[in-house]
């Protein structure tokens, strides 16, 4: 009888733990994701679009060239802010809604801003996260 308890004892046990580590990736998946949001538009805000183009997506750095990309990123547009307001993690992809302000260069603008929700695209390579300029096509591996 005691064996019998003490199997099921180390039975619970088990499960408890495991059901902790199961949980634990999903929460680490989630900061280091929130972590690349928080820098990639940080670089935006600072001016810093080669360091943004790093956390592109392998597949927008195979179509767009550093240089060509800095032109279109700083192309008029002037970041001030970027909070993010939900995280929805489905797989290897992510939705982040992140509520910006900006202005525009040579337009007016209020002396705040202007201040929108967007909703940014991310997919997970290799165990990091990258920026992606548009929703991923249903049906699609990446």
């Amino acid at each position: 009888m005691f064996r019998l308890k003490l199997h099921i004892f180390c039975l619970v046990m088990l499960l408890l733990i495991g059901a902790c580590a199961s949980r634990q990736p999903v929460m680490d998946t989630e900061s280091s994701l929130k972590a690349r949001v928080n820098a990639y538009w940080q670089h935006k805000i600072k001016g810093e679009f080669a360091e943004a183009y790093l956390l592109e997506s392998s597949e927008i750095r195979e179509k767009v060239t550093l240089t060509k990309y800095i032109e279109a990123s700083a192309g008029g547009t002037i970041w001030l802010k970027a909070d993010i307001q939900s995280v929805t993690i489905n797989g290897d992809s992510a939705t982040v809604l992140v509520k910006i302000t900006y202005a525009f260069l040579g337009f007016y603008s209020p002396k705040e801003g202007i201040t929108r929700n967007i909703r940014d695209y991310w997919h997970l390579e290799d165990g990091t996260w990258y920026h992606r300029l548009k929703r991923p096509k249903k049906n699609t591996k990446v």
